[in-house]
């Protein structure tokens, strides 16, 4: 299981440009997460809603993509770490609620965060 602060590219093995690939990656999720929190004590969120089968949000879509990216390397060279890279990544997505969000911005700055 992963270890907060711990690279997932440490944990499942993975070497070379798949590993920056992979570094860079969890850095923008942590980036997102971090911005996310910041709207929220700002007060600018006026909603952060999970939806079942929200596919389109943006942020999502360029993670998913650079990750299914870097799996289809791993795959392609043989590396068997590509199965616990995917269960991995996955599990970092749904620990920052990434796989599921899309945010909505107040129109005016708000005192609280309904």
């Amino acid at each position: 299981m992963a270890v907060r602060g711990q690279p997932l590219s440490l944990i499942a093995g993975v070497k070379g440009k798949a590993r920056a690939q992979l570094d860079s990656l969890e850095s923008k999720m942590l980036y997102l997460e971090a911005r996310v929190s910041h709207l929220a004590e700002a007060g600018l969120v006026h909603q952060i809603k999970l939806k079942q089968q929200d596919y389109r949000d943006v942020a999502e879509h360029k993670a998913k993509t650079a990750f299914l990216a870097t799996q289809r390397r791993l795959y392609k060279v043989g590396n068997r770490s590509g199965q616990l890279l995917a269960w991995l990544g996955k599990r970092n997505c749904e620990r920052i609620g990434l796989r599921r969000w899309t945010l909505r911005l107040a129109s005016k700055p708000q005192g609280t965060v309904p």
